[in-house]
């Protein structure tokens, strides 16, 4: 590895495993993380997205997220960047097969980051409504998967503040962080097929 420094652009929902990776593997890189919360405010992504972007100009910059805005590929090929070649954080730290099984299972997952703020999160989304929220959430959803990782602190009573608020019960999940782990370090080796960096 040339030692050159790059800057990630990435989805906050893993700050503290994307931190604790980059330590753990003296990986040259200089994270920048987006609030999760920006997922249910599109236009506040697209600008939170476009601006740190501009911040950046003349870096080596890779970005690691999903496909979390409808036009975020448009977006990042405007300067020359592709992103992460997943569909979501949850892929991203579960696998495309186990993401997608849970999926059809009913879940809706939920993250430490997320858990600890999904009230307020959460009904935003919906105007203020816990009714409206409860009933998108129960008419789509059978179950809240909380995913915990080895960064993960305890979260549970914050997942069964959420588990009651939208009347949903909860399952557990342990992660390891083996697909996370792999996904960077093709951003840090940057030139393996789906690598995201600037061309």
């Amino acid at each position: 590895m040339s030692g050159r420094r790059r800057r990630l652009l990435a989805c906050g929902i893993f700050s503290k495993e994307i931190r604790w990776l980059i330590e753990e593997k003296r990986w040259p890189v200089d994270p920048v993380f987006l609030d999760s919360s920006l997922h249910v405010d599109l236009g506040r992504l697209e600008t939170e997205l476009t601006s740190t972007l501009s911040r950046c100009i003349g870096e080596d910059v890779a970005v690691f997220f999903g496909a979390c805005h409808p036009h975020i590929d448009r977006i990042l090929s405007e300067d020359g960047i592709v992103r992460t070649p997943v569909e979501n954080c949850v892929e991203a730290i579960l696998g495309r097969e186990a993401y997608l099984r849970e999926l059809e299972n009913g879940a809706f997952f939920l993250f430490e980051d997320w858990a600890r703020r999904a009230g307020s999160v959460i009904l935003s989304a919906f105007g203020g409504s816990l009714a409206v929220a409860r009933e998108v959430y129960q008419s789509q959803q059978k179950y809240l998967l909380c995913i915990r990782t080895p960064c993960s602190n305890d979260f549970g009573p914050e997942a069964e503040a959420t588990g009651r608020m939208l009347g949903l019960p909860l399952r557990w999940m342990d992660a390891t962080l083996d697909r996370l782990e792999a996904l960077l370090s093709e951003i840090v080796v940057c030139g393996q097929e789906g690598v995201a960096c600037r061309s």
